[in-house]
């Protein structure tokens, strides 16, 4: 495991990969834009010292590519430079770019999530030289599948975004996030809020406002999914409240400690001790409160992830160009972005990998496959958008699974398999048939 040293980060200096004439890099950051989004705190923090294009979905007014641009072609149409690196962010969008095995840079993905659906980062780790996962825990789970240049890095702070801003604290209680995520986390801020005062905590805030909710709160309130290290747990702290949090693993013990930097709970009953507590007992609060704020500002901060992920990549000894998707063959290459895509619903992109490989004449059942699965998820998903009742929804479902089979059955050449039984089928009828025109005319004759 590549575990990057937090609070002792070396700067990356401009003599590791001088590129230009001023030393910045040219970095590929690709990622479906969405405000709230990691990505867009990573993006900043690198745009301090480098040339960095970003590649990705449109959002409002924001200019973006199709959800799986071509990097390679980007490039040798001279539409963007030749990267130094590639740097690819899941967010709440859904983007992937194409071409990564024939750049001719280093490759890196972040993957955030890999809590929930380990498998769907998994595909996407094919792609790439070097894996950086938010959550310490699925190192080794990525290391044992075979691949390599595994790193630890976790979510951190924006110290100009997430800083202290005001002393009033008129809330009890803060949060802003998800409520859909878990039914545990709702069900507890559901009791807090008939006990405590708190925050709207049913509105979507804006990232700017983030610090604004958390400053005014006494105490932040946080259920990790999981027990994963989130984004919460740095936000909290760097606004100088104390967070009140269910047990983590993932390496928090690692970047931060219980008791002196936060405060944990187990259950409804030591939440609501914890709060009682602290809210009649300013001065350690305040002292708790403000050793995290510290911490999380000296040594999580994301300018400071940031030069650990350059440093990671860059480095003299930091590991070859190991992709795995650089060793792959045509058909199974088609058959890794077809998984990704079919993954994101993203019907138009996994056509595009069918279409290829039907002109290619190679790997057209794995595309063709990919091809179906994404059309049913993306009918799936229609459905249960739909009014209709659980029978109903699930005769649709059936119905349309039944007619896209049948479109992917038509469109795939016949196999040999398939001549074979054809024809087998074929000799059978005309033997039948001859059968019975002796019998009748043997009939006739008698």
């Amino acid at each position: 495991m590549h575990a990057l040293a937090f609070g002792n980060f070396a700067s990356l200096t401009h003599s590791t990969r001088p590129t230009t004439l001023d030393g910045t890099m040219n970095i590929f950051l690709c990622y479906g834009y969405v405000p709230h989004t990691t990505a867009v705190y990573f993006e900043k923090a690198l745009r301090k010292d480098h040339s960095v294009h970003h590649i990705g979905t449109p959002f409002g007014e924001r200019l973006g590519r199709s959800p799986n641009e071509d990097l390679a072609d980007l490039v040798e149409k001279g539409i963007l430079p030749k990267p130094d690196l590639v740097l690819f962010m899941e967010s709440g969008s859904k983007f992937f770019p194409r071409g990564l095995e024939q750049l001719d840079c280093p490759t890196a993905g972040y993957l955030i999530d890999v809590h929930a659906d380990f498998w769907v980062r998994e595909n996407y780790a094919h792609f790439f030289d070097h894996i950086f996962v938010a959550h310490k825990d699925y190192v080794n789970r990525f290391e044992q599948l075979g691949f390599q240049n595994v790193h630890w890095l976790p979510v951190a702070c924006d110290a100009d975004i997430h800083g202290k801003i005001t002393s009033e604290q008129p809330y009890d209680i803060g949060f802003v996030g998800n409520l859909e995520a878990n039914a545990e986390r709702r069900r507890l801020l559901l009791a807090l809020d008939e006990r405590y005062t708190m925050n709207d905590f049913r509105l979507a805030y804006p990232k700017e406002d983030i610090s604004k909710i958390y400053s005014r709160s006494k105490i932040v309130f946080n259920y990790a999914n999981s027990k994963d290290v989130n984004m919460r747990v740095f936000e909290a702290l760097a606004a100088g409240s104390l967070l009140v949090t269910n047990r983590m693993e993932n390496g928090i013990n690692d970047l931060l400690r219980a008791g002196e930097h936060f405060v944990e709970y187990t259950d409804q009953q030591s939440l609501f001790e914890q709060v009682d507590y602290f809210l009649t007992h300013d001065a350690e609060r305040q002292r708790i409160a403000e050793t995290g704020r510290l911490a999380v500002l000296s040594e999580h901060t994301y300018d400071l992830r940031t030069s650990a992920l350059l440093n990671a990549i860059l480095s003299p000894g930091a590991g070859t160009r190991c992709a795995k998707v650089r060793t792959m063959n045509p058909s199974q290459l088609r058959t890794a972005y077809g998984k990704v895509y079919s993954t994101f619903r993203l019907v138009d992109a996994a056509f595009d990998e069918f279409d290829i490989a039907w002109q290619a004449k190679q790997g057209r059942l794995a595309a063709a496959h990919c091809l179906g699965i994404a059309l049913l998820r993306r009918l799936n998903a229609t459905v249960k958008l739909s009014r209709l009742g659980p029978k109903e929804s699930r005769r649709a479902q059936t119905l349309l699974k039944r007619r896209l089979l049948g479109y992917v059955a038509r469109a795939l050449p016949p196999t040999r398999q398939d001549r074979t039984q054809k024809g087998e089928a074929q000799a059978c009828h005309s033997s039948r048939h001859t059968s019975g025109s002796r019998t009748t005319t043997t009939t006739t004759q008698g």
